[in-house]
């Protein structure tokens, strides 16, 4: 994946979540930003590296290398995310149209982060 495509605001806080993504989109020039959920009800998983090569790996999870918890970092440039929440530039959407309908809910996010970079 290109540097600067997707990059994961740690602190999230409902109030104050579209201020932080779009300075951490100014700050780093990334096209899209996404939110990591970090509450006591859900952890999101920050995928730094994905394996789209070993096919024997049949879980998308399987293919995923990702973040140890705590999180440490305020920002993360990430493989894959989730379309819960995602933040992107007009021109990146254009580019990379619609997700695949074909997917319907298991693996349309994961294709759509790859096609991003």
């Amino acid at each position: 994946m290109a540097k600067k495509v997707c990059v994961v605001l740690v602190t999230y806080n409902r109030l104050t979540c579209l201020e932080k993504l779009l300075a951490q989109m100014d700050e780093t020039g990334a096209k899209v930003a996404l939110p990591s959920r970090e509450d006591e009800n859900y952890t999101d998983r920050v995928c730094l590296d994905l394996d789209l090569e070993d096919h024997n790996k049949f879980w998308a999870s399987l293919r995923k290398q990702v973040a140890p918890h705590p999180l440490d970092k305020e920002t993360y440039f990430v493989k894959d995310m989730t379309f819960e929440g995602p933040l992107m530039t007009l021109d990146i959407s254009k580019k990379v149209g619609l997700p695949d309908k074909d997917y319907f809910i298991f693996f349309d996010d994961t294709d759509y982060a790859y096609r991003l970079a």
